[in-house]
């Protein structure tokens, strides 16, 4: 409420400028779609604003911070699925394009951690978004593909990255 309360005195200050300036700066930013939540890492966020503008991953639409990993819970009559903030992950960005849609978790330095994450991530999200479902009745079929965008990189675990089907993206 404080923040939409500032936002008011700004354009009551500045007036009709203020909001052109406003939604210059957006224009200006990475999309983010209602019901995604915003990333806290600004580092990180940069990142993916860059590797989605140097055109590497195509053309498509970002999705940020997505979540992953559903509890499930069985309702009285039908079968009930819930996002619970407990056990929640969130993939870092989701991209899809006309025949994939890319996973990428962003990290400053690539890491092992990462690899388990992307990994792991990667099978939360077929599951909970049903995606062989979704290919089956579109007849559309997307590949999932996975990739690490990071700083600075390691030569033995990018090697590993590349056995492992895992793109990395040095920005």
């Amino acid at each position: 409420m404080k923040k939409l309360i500032k936002f008011l005195n700004f354009v009551y200050k500045e007036g009709s400028s203020y909001i052109i300036n406003f939604l210059k700066r957006l224009a200006s930013k990475p999309k983010i779609y209602p019901g995604i939540y915003k990333i806290r890492r600004t580092k990180e966020l940069e990142m993916i604003f860059k590797l989605t503008m140097s055109g590497k991953l195509g053309e498509g639409r970002e999705l940020l911070e997505v979540p992953v990993g559903k509890k499930r819970s069985y309702g009285r009559k039908n079968f009930k699925v819930s996002f619970k903030k407990k056990g929640l992950k969130r993939i870092d960005l989701v991209y899809e394009t006309k025949d994939a849609y890319w996973l990428i978790e962003a990290k400053r330095k690539l890491n092992w951690d990462a690899v388990g994450q992307i990994l792991c991530k990667k099978i939360m999200f077929e599951e909970d978004y049903n995606i062989k479902t979704q290919e089956l009745l579109s007849g559309k079929k997307k590949e999932i593909r996975i990739g690490i965008c990071c700083e600075k990189t390691d030569e033995s675990i990018e090697q590993c990255c590349m056995l492992l089907g895992i793109e990395v993206f040095v920005i």
